[in-house]
């Protein structure tokens, strides 16, 4: 008859290869082939346990790659900060960070979904090796990468702004010509010719320059403006940490070592009386009116600097008379960052820290002002002043024995 020939029966335990269209392994009926050989995998875990050498050569733990090496991988997942790379040849994961892409594919991140339109989970990708971290974490990148070929092009290899990186760390205390490639409230980023970048944080910028945020910062070193540096330290990482403020910044000679600091000196690195960075600092004398210049602006007061004595705090208390300021939008209204207003020296710490008040002076003409008690306004000292003097006055005498009752 024309009927086809049934297909052959295959056993369960069958050692060779399943026939075509039928589905061999653990997927189907199982091969014994791969039963053995996965038993065999167990049995030798198990007796490697401890060898960490023979467990790697089996594929059982990762290797670790060696740093700048080359390796293909594919993208595991994705975060906001970067993407999680599976390498090849059982040598693990490792993270390549959203400044660590190529030029083409940088911008700005909003969240994991937007990383995931550049680089899709399971996209095939080359990775370079840039550090074995603590804990064998690897941090890779695709900065410089040909992603056709794997090649390494190191002058391909820029930062955010585009400026080339490089994995040479200069010598320590060394001096170098940068440019300011990226601007933060704490510092500014340095692209350093021919060698690692390095971070220049706000208290190593100037002698006699305080910085609050980044807008301050990027006004006295903007984006490709040059600077000249020296090498403090270089950290784990080939994390260059550097310095201006020993510099002349017209021409790179060294100034002379700063004076020696006194007891009160060292709390010009917090607001409040604090001077500038590697100074001594003055005080001002009590009772004094000075003009200064509104720095910092926060729900208990507002910050003044006054030229050479530094930063000194305004209470919220001590800004306008008769009226109570409730938040950070009340103290800017009357205390706009920036602008300049007349201050009286109203106490010194013995730390070396001043207070303020604004509401001492005529902010026209900064003449002072009487310190009278301002009407209808209760501090909480006047409060529990009161409640003592009811309680001394009624409760006291009502609660106390009276004389010849038991």
């Amino acid at each position: 008859s024309g009927s086809p020939e049934p297909a052959p029966r295959r056993s369960r335990f069958s050692s060779g290869p399943p026939p075509e269209g039928q589905r061999g392994g653990f997927g189907g009926s199982p091969n014994i082939t791969d039963a053995l050989e996965v038993a065999r995998r167990l049995a030798l875990a198990k007796a490697s346990v401890g060898n960490e050498s023979a467990m790697r050569a089996m594929g059982i733990m990762p290797s670790t790659p060696d740093q700048g090496s080359m390796h293909m991988g594919a993208i595991e997942r994705c975060q906001q900060f970067g993407a999680f790379v599976k390498i090849d040849n059982n040598f693990g994961h490792g993270m390549c960070h959203i400044s660590e892409f190529p030029n083409e594919k940088r911008g700005r991140f909003e969240s994991a979904q937007d990383v995931e339109r550049v680089f899709p989970p399971g996209q095939r990708v080359w990775v370079r090796v840039m550090e074995i971290k603590e804990g064998g974490k690897v941090a890779l990148s695709m900065a410089g990468v040909d992603q056709m070929t794997g090649a390494y092009d190191a002058s391909q290899a820029t930062g955010r702004s585009g400026f080339p990186r490089f994995d040479k760390t200069p010598d320590m205390d060394s001096v170098h010509h940068g440019v300011v490639k990226r601007v933060e409230r704490y510092g500014v980023f340095v692209a350093l010719d021919g060698w690692a970048d390095g971070m220049c944080h706000v208290s190593q910028l100037a002698r006699n320059r305080r910085y609050h945020d980044a807008a301050e910062v990027g006004a006295d070193h903007p984006v490709g403006s040059p600077i000249w540096v020296r090498v403090c330290e270089v950290k784990e990482g080939n994390r260059v940490e550097l310095s201006a403020k020993d510099l002349d910044q017209a021409t790179g000679a060294r100034l002379p070592p700063e004076p020696s600091r006194g007891p009160a000196s060292g709390a010009g690195l917090g607001y409040g009386g604090g001077g500038h960075y590697g100074q001594p600092r003055k005080t001002p004398e009590l009772a004094s009116v000075h003009k200064g210049t509104v720095r910092r602006v926060e729900a208990y007061g507002c910050f003044v600097t006054l030229g050479e004595y530094g930063d000194g705090l305004v209470h919220v208390s001590n800004i306008l008379s008769g009226v109570r300021l409730n938040g950070v939008e009340e103290v800017a209204a009357r205390a706009p960052l920036g602008s300049e207003v007349y201050v009286y020296v109203k106490e010194i710490k013995p730390d070396g820290k001043f207070e303020l008040s604004m509401k001492r002076c005529d902010q026209k003409t900064g003449d002072v002002l009487p310190d009278d008690a301002t009407p209808g306004l209760v501090g909480a000292h006047e409060r529990r002043a009161g409640i003592l003097s009811v309680w001394l006055c009624y409760v006291a005498p009502a609660a106390a024995p009276r004389p010849g009752r038991g």
